[in-house]
């Protein structure tokens, strides 16, 4: 569960049984339905379904400085995806992850929405590394 920043949102993952879905979830903190804001098949047998380790999954990363979206990872194949949450659709960013790493940690979003910063763990060599991604943000809407 990542509250956002300005305190209004909570964004979480869930399940659908009837479906064998997962799904990220937006939740107002001050009541209300919760909202859908992506889905996915989850590519496994129904039982496994609550185990985050098989098959698709999320993983809520970070909120944008301004709240207006989040990053998630979607694994097994490693893709960062944009989530806005006022309406536009799911944006898969152009970012290449190494399908050997695991994400450890929430992301961290520079204030300037340039650069993340995450913690991976490299099964092979069973060590941890600090990554950092620069430029792929798309840029922050500026007051006009």
């Amino acid at each position: 569960v990542y509250c956002s920043p300005d305190g209004q949102y909570v964004a979480t993952r869930s399940v659908d049984r009837s479906t064998n879905s997962r799904m990220l979830l937006l939740i107002p903190v001050a009541g209300g339905e919760p909202r859908e804001l992506m889905r996915e098949a989850s590519e496994t047998a129904p039982e496994a379904l609550t185990n985050a380790g098989r098959g698709q999954w999320f993983a809520v990363a970070h909120w944008a400085p301004d709240s207006s979206s989040f990053l998630a990872w979607k694994t097994p194949n490693s893709e960062v995806w944009r989530i806005p949450i006022g309406g536009d659709e799911p944006r898969k960013l152009d970012v290449k992850l190494l399908n050997s790493f695991n994400i450890n940690d929430p992301a961290r979003v520079h204030p300037d929405g340039r650069r993340i910063a995450y913690t991976v763990y490299e099964q092979v060599r069973r060590t941890n590394e600090v990554w950092v991604l620069e430029n792929f943000l798309p840029a922050l809407n500026a007051k006009k």
